[in-house]
């Protein structure tokens, strides 16, 4: 199991028993420093006090489980924006009805094959497949193809 596999676990089983929901993990460098960001959400959004009571409750949990050997990394917990990522299958129902950027991992022979970015309304789903129109043309996206989902916030 990968150190984001195991982070990840340990991070939703602290918010099992909370209102929040786990948006996306990341585990990454930046120049000389190691980033672990957190996105949370809740169904009324989040405020700068939950992204506090969050990162208060899951450090010591890090801490413990000391799963990062390298101990210079800094915690980032916050919102997932306006623009927020759709990362798992059930997010694209949940959102559906609003315009969403996709990112493919490799074009999608069945739609386009030297296409890999795709702008739209989003349908929702199909078995696991997003169901998006573009153009005024439904496409059937697989979800296992996505490397990268956004909400189009309009403002």
């Amino acid at each position: 199991m990968s150190l984001n596999d195991k982070l990840l676990r340990l991070i939703e089983k602290y918010l099992d028993d909370t209102e929040y929901e786990l948006v996306k993990l990341t585990y990454q460098k930046e120049g000389f420093n190691w980033i672990l960001r957190v996105l949370i959400d809740k169904p009324k959004g989040i405020t700068l006090s939950d992204c506090s009571l969050v990162s208060k409750g899951i450090s010591p949990l890090l801490d413990d489980a000391n799963l990062i050997e390298d101990d210079s990394y800094s915690l980032e917990v916050s919102s997932p924006g306006v623009n927020r990522p759709l990362v798992k299958l059930s997010d694209f129902d949940r959102f559906k009805d609003n315009d969403v950027k996709i990112v493919l991992k490799t074009p999608e022979k069945s739609i386009d094959e030297n296409r890999i970015k795709y702008k739209g309304y989003l349908n929702g789903i199909s078995d696991n497949s997003i169901v998006l129109t573009v153009g005024g043309k439904k496409v059937l996206i697989p979800y296992v193809g996505i490397k990268k989902a956004n909400i189009i916030y309009k403002f």
